[in-house]
């Protein structure tokens, strides 16, 4: 009896110490591999920060480039009115030169017409001076006439008196009329005198309004040209605010990506720091598991 239970006991104890060394075993390699997970964890915990503090300047940068667009778009828009306040401006002066442009032309055929006019007049001083000097010879010529009949009629006596105040008056009639008809010439003559510089004066005017109807053409043609470009700078400056807009749009969803990503990592540190704390109690409770198997003594293996 006494053999078989120390047998047993024997046997026990084999079978208790194969178990002990699988239980430290075990404990060991639970010990190595949590500490290796735990190794890995602060591996992972430190990229996630890393990771982290990239992600939240990125987000910064995504912030300042949205605003920083948004402010583009802005001033975008600025311009976009500005220019089409130019663009209004400039038509307005187009057509303000148009209206100058016309209204030269009007004047310059109104002076041309003024001009023929005065031309007329001075033809007609030309006639009337013509018929001035008819009159002034019919007078001379009466003159002459009244003076032999007053000589005629001195020498017929009393018979001629009455005749010789005819003569008389026939006379002064004539010298009135020579006189008055010096004076038409005079007035005549200054007449075409000053219709001859007003037409000369006029022909300086007309040669001045060609002058300035061909700049104010030419002005007109520029305004035309630089309203054009103003346009074009108008079209180019719409779509730069059109595609800064989109752009700002884009930002704001990009740093709404991003924010949503930060708020991920964040998540995901503190799930890995919560791992990382179960990791270290894990190779704690490892290391207690050694300490305890190991207080108990094992046969070495068979």
């Amino acid at each position: 009896v006494t053999g078989a239970i120390a047998e047993a006991i024997n046997l026990l104890t084999e079978e208790t110490g194969r178990v002990l060394r699988k239980v430290a075993d075990v404990a060991h390699e639970v010990a190595r591999i949590t500490g290796s997970v735990r190794g890995q964890s602060d591996l992972a915990t430190r990229a996630v920060a890393r990771e982290q503090r990239e992600v939240i300047l990125a987000a910064r940068e995504l912030g300042a480039a949205a605003q920083a667009l948004v402010a583009v778009a802005e001033r975008a828009r600025q311009a976009d009115e500005v220019a089409g306040r130019a663009v209004r401006t400039t038509a307005a002066a187009v057509e303000t030169v148009a209206g100058t442009v016309d209204g030269i032309v009007r004047s310059r055929e109104l002076i041309r017409e003024t001009e023929k006019r005065v031309k007329r007049l001075g033809e007609r001083s030309q006639e009337i001076g013509q018929v001035v000097g008819i009159i002034q010879a019919i007078a001379e010529r009466t003159g002459i006439l009244a003076l032999n009949a007053s000589m005629h009629a001195a020498a017929a006596g009393e018979a001629g008196r009455n005749f010789a105040t005819v003569a008389d008056e026939v006379k002064r009639l004539s010298e009135s009329a020579r006189d008055s008809t010096a004076r038409i010439g005079r007035l005549v003559h200054a007449i075409q005198t000053e219709t001859h510089e007003t037409v000369l004066a006029m022909n300086q005017a007309i040669t001045r309004v060609v002058e300035i109807s061909r700049l104010a053409d030419e002005a007109g043609g520029r305004m035309r040209r630089t309203q054009q470009e103003t346009e074009a700078l108008v079209a180019n400056v719409r779509e730069i605010a059109s595609t800064s807009d989109e752009q700002a749009r884009v930002s704001s969803g990009l740093r709404e990506r991003a924010a949503v990503i930060e708020e991920a990592s964040a998540e995901t540190a503190r799930q890995l720091t919560a791992q990382n704390i179960e990791t270290r109690r894990l190779v704690e409770c490892a290391r207690l598991l050694v300490a305890e198997v190991s207080v108990f003594r094992t046969p070495p293996a068979p």
